[in-house]
């Protein structure tokens, strides 16, 4: 090596030399000390290990600079050989920043940045300076109001100048009233344009209640996003391809240089293969990446770039490592196409710029197929962070897929993950491992924090969750004056911290988490934060661990275990069986730690349970009043009221034998079992 070294050195002194063999294999990255001449061969993986100078890669056949203008550089470019594609050696730069310093004027192109570090060879932004629109607000007082709790009023706004009016919902939180502070809901389509102020009124229509009126708002206006390409001007300014149509003060806008054509250029070239595309440490503009073509896609690390407990990450730069900068609105940031085969992702981030995080993007890590019925079969997907996705997306969404492993996942804004079927086919969406998933959850729209569903025949089916599912609802207050619209209902169901409806066949969670915010900063649709329907539990059961904060578990059609720590889940209107182990509550008003295998309305099982200072052994009946059967000790029967005879077969002390009357039952025990009742 030291040998290979000194070879660099001396080509470097003496000037336009290939540190590489001539003219056979000509490489696809040298490095020089002026600029190459000739012609040269893409695709080569061999890089060699550098000290400095000026790099040019093999574009079309000649040699270009990379950097835009040959970038003096110090550290080498390796695709590591064989099969894996370094993005750098096919022109990545990796210089995308983000800023929430910059100006422009309506009407012009000049962007100035007072902190920025911008460089030669950066081509394109994204700038907080289109239209105004309003993406959140809260009811004041006034309108006619008649309806129930959770009926809902239509707002429509006063249209602006050559712009779009928006329109809102508002529910009602009480019989004939709306609480002063209601959040109102606004989807992308109807947020408006061209607003000069926010708005302080709207005109008050009947939704599912009844209302009238022109009531009084708070709202808030921001600026659109708009991406454009640009040119370098100074370190603090660049000339836009865009005009701006909104004056912009120390606001939101990224710069960078394009990686999009290079990355996918790496892509193409895996492709051939079934090779590996290597992301070395750097933020990546990109507006969007395809992926066609069986492969991996990994970075050499990714963490978040905040120390402590990771519930919520708000100081920039966000995330470490090998991160896709997302600078296009709207748009999903990575998108397979590939069906019967694996797309495999590890050590990868995706941060939606702040101009759109949260409120204009796609999904993060899309997992879908140009077939209708078939999308991804045996892919890995691990270790993956998603900052800024909004509540209409899904920071990880796998179409159509089945046996894709997934570890390691990390949400940060609205949906965090999906499995959605659209087959119709027999089989066999899902059949698919998901561990260790965290979510946090504070940009509203009709996205869950995880969801299963189907639309197709085919329903997911055997989704197992096996270590540490976490989906925690938080606050938006570190991000306070950031355009974060609040949840809206996109069915009677819908959206929910854990949402899987009817149509799923059977799923496994084990060793869940799932917080809902106490005193939320907004409510989720009926207050419901696991929702689990089943619809033939008898042949399709689903089993559903839960650990949570004062979580509630509501109108599942089949069977639930839970293994519960801290506060229990609160179990309402079930079909079917649960077991738990832990603490055990219903929403009765029994409550208790122990061991318990019941029916879901808890009127019949058997349990060990300690529960207002007594504990309880043997067959559970009734619940709500809490009447339970307990043998002491000393093999006495204590009843609280009246035993339900029919499959009363509960053990009590071991070796008592002989028998016990309660009221006007009479129990025949037999070495601590009970044997016959008679006379109730």
């Amino acid at each position: 090596m030291n040998a290979m070294r000194k070879i660099f050195a001396l080509a470097i002194l003496l000037g336009p030399v290939s540190l590489f063999a001539q003219p056979s294999s000509p490489p696809s990255i040298i490095l020089v000390s002026t600029a190459p001449t000739g012609s040269c061969a893409t695709g080569l993986p061999n890089q060699q290990v550098i000290t400095t100078g000026a790099m040019y890669s093999c574009q079309n056949g000649t040699w270009g600079a990379i950097g835009g203008g040959g970038s003096t550089v110090t550290s080498a470019i390796q695709d590591k050989g064989g099969q894996v594609y370094n993005v750098k050696a096919y022109g990545a730069v990796g210089n995308a920043q983000s800023r929430s310093d910059c100006s422009i004027s309506s009407g012009t192109t000049a962007l100035t940045c007072t902190g920025g570090a911008f460089t030669s060879g950066m081509n394109l932004a994204v700038v907080a300076m289109g239209d105004n629109a309003i993406s959140n607000g809260t009811y004041t007082s006034g309108g006619s109001i008649t309806g129930s709790s959770g009926q809902s009023c239509n707002l429509t706004f006063a249209t602006p100048s050559g712009g779009v009016a928006a329109t809102a919902k508002v529910y009602l939180t009480g019989s004939n009233v709306i609480a002063g502070g209601t959040q109102l809901i606004f989807t992308p389509s109807t947020m408006g344009s061209k607003y000069t102020s926010a708005p302080t009124t709207a005109t008050f229509s009947s939704g599912t209640a009844t209302c009238s009126g022109s009531p009084t708002l708070a709202t808030s206006i921001y600026p659109l996003p708009v991406m454009t390409t640009a040119t370098y001007v100074s370190p603090t300014a660049m000339t836009l391809g865009t005009a701006a149509t909104n004056t912009l003060s120390n606001g939101k806008a990224a710069v960078g240089t394009d990686d999009t054509t290079a990355i996918q250029a790496a892509i193409t070239a895996a492709s051939a293969n079934n090779g590996q595309v290597y992301f070395p440490p750097a933020n990546y503009a990109i507006q969007g990446l395809t992926i066609g073509f069986p492969m991996t896609l990994s970075g050499a690390s990714i963490q978040s770039a905040e120390a402590g407990n990771g519930e919520l990450i708000s100081s920039y730069p966000y995330l470490l490592g090998s991160v896709l900068w997302m600078f296009k609105p709207n748009t999903d940031a990575v998108k397979t196409t590939v069906s019967q085969k694996g797309v495999n992702f590890s050590n990868l981030g995706i941060v939606f710029d702040p101009t759109i995080a949260f409120w204009q993007t796609g999904n993060g890590f899309n997992g879908s197929a140009t077939d209708p019925n078939v999308g991804l079969v045996n892919a890995s997907w691990d270790n993956l962070f998603v900052w800024g996705v909004d509540g209409n997306h899904f920071s990880f969404a796998l179409v159509n897929s089945n046996l894709v492993m997934t570890d390691n996942l990390y949400s940060y804004g609205g949906g965090g993950l999906q499995f959605h079927s659209t087959a119709n086919l027999p089989c066999c969406a899902g059949n698919s491992g998901i561990g260790n998933i965290y979510i946090s959850i504070f940009a509203g729209g009709t996205s869950s924090g995880v969801s299963v569903t189907s639309d197709g025949a085919n329903k997911e089916n055997l989704l197992d969750f096996y270590s540490r599912l976490q989906v925690n609802e938080n606050g938006q207050s570190n991000f306070a004056g950031w355009p974060i619209p609040v949840p809206w209902l996109k069915n009677s169901t819908e959206p929910q911290l854990v949402y899987i409806p009817s149509t799923i066949n059977s799923v496994t969670i084990f060793a869940s988490d799932i917080e809902p915010l106490s005193g939320s900063l907004f409510t989720f649709p009926y207050n419901v934060h696991f929702r689990l329907f089943n619809a033939t539990p008898a042949s399709t059961p689903s089993y559903m661990p839960v650990v949570g904060s004062a979580a509630s578990v509501t109108n599942p059609v089949g069977d639930f275990m839970t293994a519960t720590q801290g506060n229990s889940p609160t179990f309402t209107d079930f079909d079917g069986a649960i077991t738990a182990i832990g603490s055990i509550k219903s929403s009765t008003g029994f409550s208790g730690y122990g061991i318990m295998m019941g029916n879901g309305t808890f009127d019949d099982g058997i349990a060990t349970v300690y529960a207002g200072n007594t504990a309880y052994t043997g067959h559970l009946t009734n619940t709500t009043s809490a009447i339970m059967e307990q043998l002491d000790t000393s093999g006495n029967v204590q009843f609280s009221g009246t035993v339900r005879g029919t499959g009363f077969n509960a053990g009590g002390t071991a070796g008592f034998t002989g028998t016990k009357t309660a009221g006007s039952c009479v129990l025949t025990i037999s070495g601590g079992i009970i044997t016959n009742v008679t006379g109730c």
